[in-house]
């Protein structure tokens, strides 16, 4: 085996086997069959043009599993993200684009088909997209997803590709191990470990090859890659920090598209979540608002039965208390309630489940009646993450007791969204934290989103190794409600007051017509529910 002394000479070696990920990962797959493709009932072919703003189109195509040893699905028909479906169940989504916006959000490109162990046909419901313009002033036209404007939604196949799946857990063993090799201090233990992995892989692979990969040497390479991973741990691991992991994806109910589109999103979002839960059992996932269940309850009983009974088996969370995620300013205390009561009976009546989690990412702020208003309604917890954006003031905890008004306490944590759950991710939310003294529990929600998805499945299954090789903290998937349990039973410091996130202020002095008919309204509505009372309507 090649043994260097020199350290400079090693971090070369090491640079040139990271490097192999890219150059393997382009023989993943083996090959593209294209398939004889209808949309909307009526052939279509390569070049065709279809759709139109906020349109969607329905493309299907005949399966069988038969023909295919490890298939996937490739989409590249023009649309910007789509429900997957066999036999009129969803099964998934994708979402990657060639000339995609925000590429990272679009992970969801090759589709595991085996699942499907039948003959069926194959789905595909496209959002063809809109125009809009942006969300900053003098932003030019363009077309939501896609960079820049491109009005014209054009055809260019919907395929099932076969991947090598030796190539594919070698290129997944050293992204893994790289992770790993990025985050460890010098003179750790496993870092030596990792540079002698390093130096067997470049003995043992060649570095350019002009063939398709030796299928024998990758499979080495991976094996030399789990020893080292199974022996993180066993080099004296440290458990003292613990981090919570769950798979989410932050959707939000009307922003750059419609409420329509909003709905279409949801569910996408769970026909993947629900598949990766099926397929994975460690895994766990958190959908917050009530609205989206009840969007899945009406367009697929089918995946809500699914949704059903993997809350029982406490895998699929919904929680969150609220029917929305909604706005903590501006609405009255009363619209506020509400949210509360719709959302905790729906998911009682409908799951035999009490939401004890008030989840709130992308609210601007947050008002000092809520603590009152969340004891009253049986949530004591509460997550956000919004705050750490403040441009001016830093808030100085990320985990605390919040007082309200009247006195009464909820606990709060700052969690992470927008993340993976790779060793570096972990590592840097770990070193991030405030208060290290106090409290030593932070929950990374995992995936992409503002417009859904969340992880796939290679980020479920890489958060899932990492979970179990992590040696720098006991890292492991729960529910956001276990880990708050935890968390409350650490001595916090105690905040009181609002919370008032900074960077956003802007938002409540603007738009004044829509804020004054809002009130209006719930004046209104107090009046109506009044008067109902009174002669027995209600």
């Amino acid at each position: 085996m090649t043994v260097m002394t020199n350290l400079k000479q090693l971090d070369r070696l090491v640079l040139k086997i990271v490097r192999l990920k890219d150059v393997y990962s382009e023989y993943e797959v083996t090959s593209l069959t294209e398939q004889a493709v209808y949309l909307n009932g009526k052939k279509i072919e390569k070049g065709q043009a279809w759709g139109e703003e906020f349109g969607c189109g329905k493309f299907t195509f005949s399966y069988d599993p038969e023909k295919y040893v490890n298939p996937y699905l490739y989409v590249e028909n023009g649309g910007v993200e789509h429900l997957l479906s066999a036999g009129g169940k969803p099964f998934g989504m994708a979402d990657y684009l060639p000339n995609g916006k925000d590429a990272i959000f679009r992970c969801h490109k090759y589709v595991s088909l085996r699942e499907i162990k039948e003959p069926a046909e194959i789905t595909v419901d496209s959002y063809a997209s809109h125009t809009f313009y942006g969300t900053m002033p003098f932003e030019k036209k363009q077309t939501f997803s896609v960079n820049g404007y491109s009005p014209v939604r054009v055809y260019n196949g919907i395929y099932v590709a076969e991947i090598d799946e030796t190539v594919k857990k070698f290129v997944d063993d050293l992204s893994l191990l790289t992770s790993y090799f990025r985050i460890m201090p010098e003179g750790d233990k496993r870092k030596i470990e990792a540079y002698k992995t390093y130096e067997k892989l470049f003995d043992l692979l060649t570095v350019l090859p002009e063939h398709a990969p030796d299928r024998g040497e990758l499979a080495a390479a991976s094996g030399f890659i789990g020893e080292f991973l199974s022996s993180l741990k066993s080099i004296g691991a440290d458990e003292g920090i613990y981090v919570g992991l769950v798979g989410h994806s932050h959707l939000d109910t009307a922003w750059l598209w419609t409420v329509e589109e909003a709905r279409r999103k949801a569910l996408r979002t769970a026909a993947n979540a629900v598949t990766l839960l099926k397929r994975y059992p460690e895994y766990r996932f958190v959908m917050s608002s009530v609205l989206y269940m009840n969007w899945i309850e009406q367009d697929s009983p089918e995946l809500f039965a699914e949704i059903r009974a993997l809350v029982k088996e406490g895998r699929f969370e919904p929680n969150g208390a609220t029917w929305v995620e909604c706005d903590c300013n501006l609405t009255d205390g009363e619209s506020m309630i509400r949210q509360f009561v719709r959302g905790k009976r729906y998911l009682k009546e409908k799951f035999g489940y009490d939401a004890d989690v008030f989840w709130l990412p992308d609210t601007f702020g947050y008002s000092a009646a809520l603590p009152q208003i969340l004891r009253g309604c049986g949530v004591p917890y509460f997550l956000t993450t919004k705050l750490s954006w403040n441009d001016t003031n830093r808030f100085p905890y990320d985990s605390f007791i919040w007082r309200g008004i009247d006195g009464s306490e909820v606990t709060v944590h700052f969690n992470t969204i927008q993340t993976t759950g790779d060793p570096e991710a972990i590592s840097s939310r770990v070193q991030k934290r405030m208060n290290k003294h106090i409290t030593e529990h932070v929950l990374m929600a995992y995936g992409y989103g503002d417009g859904g998805g969340g992880p796939c499945a290679d980020m479920a299954e890489n958060a899932l190794r990492t979970a179990e090789t992590y040696p720098y903290a006991k890292a492991e998937h729960t529910s956001v409600s276990a880990f708050m349990q935890k968390l409350e039973t650490e001595e916090l410091p105690r905040y009181t007051g609002e919370l008032y996130l900074e960077l956003h202020r802007g938002t409540l002095t603007t738009n004044h017509d829509m804020k004054k008919l809002n009130r209006t309204l719930e004046n209104a509505l107090k009046d109506a529910e009044l008067i109902c009372a009174g002669t027995g309507d209600l």
